[in-house]
């Protein structure tokens, strides 16, 4: 009988251990968790910022030239159509 209040208290003692590693470990996995997510984040924002404006802005200026050659032509044309009605 001695023994069984000694092995209720030593479970009631790991549980209440195991209880507060758990605790623990939640904690520090929300905060690993938050600062892996924002440390992805950044790295997605730098990554798109040094590697996207490069090709954003080649592709906006070869977008500009077409755009510009083509008001040149439709001044060209409006330039011919009006000397041709006068």
């Amino acid at each position: 009988m001695s023994q069984e209040p000694k092995r209720s208290y030593l479970e009631d003692e790991i549980a209440k251990q195991v209880d507060q590693l758990d605790q623990r470990l939640d904690r520090n996995n929300w905060l690993f968790l938050v600062v892996l997510l924002v440390f992805v984040f950044v790295t997605i924002y730098f990554v798109t910022n040094i590697f996207g404006s490069q090709e954003l802005t080649l592709d906006q200026a070869s977008q500009q030239a077409e755009l510009l050659e083509r008001i040149e032509a439709l001044e060209s044309r409006v330039e011919v159509l009006e000397g041709g009605q006068e």
